[in-house]
């Protein structure tokens, strides 16, 4: 019998791994995040998203990556 598909509504871990650099400071993050969102919306993807540094309130651009996990 065929592997039954995954249903486009049924949730899947995801990693998100956040980094940011000020230029202005020096002052930087990486963090990881791990977190279940629907299938559907789970692709990996590569973005950078304007931010603020926390230290000095500096415009940044945040790097993000986000990869599915592996079951």
């Amino acid at each position: 019998m065929p592997a039954m598909p995954r249903r486009m509504d049924s949730q899947i871990p995801v990693v998100v791994q956040m980094h940011v650099e000020c230029a202005r400071c020096g002052h930087t993050e990486d963090d990881t995040y791990e977190f279940d969102m629907p299938f559907a919306k789970s692709q990996p993807m590569e973005d950078y998203a304007p931010g603020k540094c926390p230290e000095c309130g500096s415009p940044v651009q945040v790097y993000l990556k986000r990869t599915q996990q592996r079951q």
